[in-house]
C-alpha cells in the first residue's frame, strides 16, 4: 500500500505545495506518522522525492498545474486546495470524513473541480485513493489580481463581450 503525505506549515495545511517542504507521511498503522523535509522545489525532483517515500496520495493546499502534472506523471494522486488544522485534516482523512468543509476559501461548490467531471468534494477521503482525482479550480491559471488582463492578452474577451475593458 502506498502512503499518504500531508504538506503542512505551522500545524496547518500549507497554503502552497510548490514552496516549502514539510510533509507528514501517514504510515500504515495507527499513529505511525513520519515527518520529512522535501529538499527540491523543481516539480520533477519533488515528485521523485515523494516516490522514494512511497507516497501515493498528497493532501495539500494550492498547487500549480506544472507541479500537479509532474506528480500525476509519477502516479501520485493529488487532493489539493485543502485548508485547516493539520490534526483535524489527518483525523478527517483517516475516518473518511475529509469533505468540502476543509476546502480552501473560494474553492467550494460542486463542479469547480477538474478531471472526470468530479465535484470538489469527490476527491476527499481515503475511499478515493485508488481513483486519481486532481482538484484544481477552473480559474487557477487566472488566479490573483490581473486575471482578466491575462485572459485578454491571450486573445480572450473581457466580460461583456468586447475586446476592451469597460466597453
Amino acid at each position: 500500500m502506498t502512503r499518504i503525505a500531508v504538506h503542512h506549515w505551522q500545524h496547518r495545511i500549507a497554503p502552497v505545495f510548490d514552496i516549502g517542504g514539510e510533509i507528514l507521511v501517514l504510515g500504515d498503522g495507527a499513529g505511525a506518522h513520519e515527518e520529512h523535509l522535501l529538499q527540491c522545489s523543481e516539480p520533477l525532483h519533488r515528485a521523485e522525492e515523494l516516490c522514494v517515500l512511497n507516497v501515493g496520495t498528497l493532501i495539500c493546499g494550492a498547487i500549480s498545474r506544472t507541479m500537479s502534472e509532474a506528480l500525476a506523471a509519477r502516479g501520485i494522486t493529488v487532493v489539493g486546495f485543502v485548508a485547516g488544522d493539520l490534526e483535524r485534516v489527518v483525523a478527517a482523512w483517516e475516518h473518511g470524513r475529509l469533505d468540502e468543509s476543509f476546502a480552501m476559501p473560494g474553492c467550494r461548490g460542486a463542479g469547480r473541480g477538474r478531471g472526470a467531471g468530479e465535484s470538489r468534494a469527490a476527491g476527499f477521503g481515503p475511499r478515493h485513493a485508488e481513483s486519481p482525482v486532481l482538484v484544481v479550480p477552473e480559474d487557477a491559471s487566472d488566479a490573483g489580481s490581473g486575471g482578466q488582463r491575462r485572459r485578454a492578452r491571450r486573445g480572450g474577451r473581457w466580460p461583456g463581450g468586447s475586446g476592451v475593458p469597460g466597453t
